[in-house]
């Protein structure tokens, strides 16, 4: 997962640990929407990248910027906090609201590299922000 927070922090002007807490927040979905075994099938294929998810709620290293989802589900409590704040996780990380759709389509494209596109889109197809996201883009 390193060589994509260099790259992406590097194209969007952001930091590798805001990089880190925006995928971390955007695996969090997927996680939430899908979970089972074939999100362990994808987390096998990215190594680092649970370390990821826990920095972005909360439960890693800590820090000013981790726990973006942590925050916002606390605000609103549980799934309601996690399933409306795409857009905040994103936000939350630094990133320009006209670079979020471009961060989230680097990642599935990262994804899909690792872990192969039928895997990838059927894991996004559980998730609707993402899913609709990315039809947006297209």
């Amino acid at each position: 997962m390193q060589d994509f927070l260099k790259q992406a922090a590097s194209q969007f002007g952001i930091s590798e640990k805001q990089a880190g807490n925006a995928t971390g927040g955007i695996l969090n979905i997927l996680k939430e929407h899908s979970g089972g075994s074939k999100f362990q099938d994808l987390m096998g294929k990215l190594p680092g990248a649970e370390g990821l998810m826990k920095q972005a709620t909360g439960g890693g290293s800590g820090g000013d910027s981790g726990g973006i989802m942590g925050a916002v589900g606390g605000l609103l409590g549980g799934k309601a906090g996690n399933a409306l704040s795409l857009a905040g996780i994103l936000q939350g990380t630094g990133l320009k609201m006209d670079d979020m759709g471009s961060f989230v389509g680097k990642l599935v494209d990262y994804m899909k590299g690792k872990a192969g596109g039928d895997l990838v889109d059927k894991l996004i197809g559980k998730a609707p922000e993402l899913s609709g996201l990315l039809k947006v883009l297209k």
